[in-house]
């Protein structure tokens, strides 16, 4: 485990492998450690193995521009820095997927123009890498994830269920106000008032005390689903 420093913080990083032995002892092989001119702060999670059997994977910093990086590395350590992110294509934060076609595909969190919104990238496992989409503002990068991203990911990945049917049943309760409800204890305020998630509630009069400021009174806030 190497220790690095990069856009201000100082980032642990390195490569490993986790072998169970029985269910007694672990042994953990450290493969490779970035040093920040081949990677810095490998992406959580972004490791995955190709139909080649090597393993592919992001850094958000390093390289050669201090960027990020798209690395290989084999499942005995052989590593290779594939590709160096520069403009536009800045900071990948996300891992990789391998589609039908051989090529891998993900995205950077800037680097698009004055927006600086990020893009979606294609990248051969050589290392040639196309800008597919540049986003301007978030309503497009929502509108890519909902109509291409999720659809795509889901059919790669979805697992189909083992038996037909639903695991719900129908919920008889007839508390269920209470049951999906939020109660605060607040205090009455000297106008008669209650403050309440940045709101000035107005208690109504009541009959034997005109003013009811330092009493205890219990907000309700009540979840529904739409």
């Amino acid at each position: 485990m190497t220790n690095r420093t990069w856009r201000g913080a100082t980032l642990a990083v390195a490569v490993f492998v986790v072998t169970a032995v029985g269910a007694r002892a672990q042994d953990l092989t450290t493969l490779f450690s970035f040093n920040g001119a081949d990677g810095a702060g490998p992406y959580l999670g972004s490791l995955i193995q190709a139909t080649n059997g090597q393993f592919y994977g992001t850094t958000e910093g390093g390289g050669a521009n201090s960027e990020g990086t798209v690395f290989e590395i084999s499942p005995s350590g052989s590593f290779a820095m594939v590709y160096s992110f520069g403009y536009p294509n800045l900071y990948p934060q996300s891992g990789l997927v391998q589609a039908s076609d051989g090529n891998f595909y993900g995205a950077t969190y800037a680097g698009a123009g004055g927006s600086d919104l990020g893009t979606v990238y294609r990248i051969t496992p050589k290392g040639q890498l196309t800008t597919l989409y540049r986003f301007c503002v978030s309503e497009q990068a929502n509108r890519f994830l909902r109509e291409h991203y999720v659809a795509e990911f889901n059919r790669r990945f979805q697992v189909a269920a083992a038996q037909r049917g639903t695991a719900f049943v129908p919920c008889r309760r007839q508390d269920l106000e209470r049951v999906f409800s939020v109660q605060s204890e607040r205090a009455v305020n000297r106008d008669n008032t209650v403050s309440f998630q940045n709101h000035a509630l107005q208690r109504e009069r009541v009959g034997w005390k005109a003013m009811l400021a330092g009493c205890q009174v219990t907000c309700i806030s009540i979840w529904t689903a739409r």
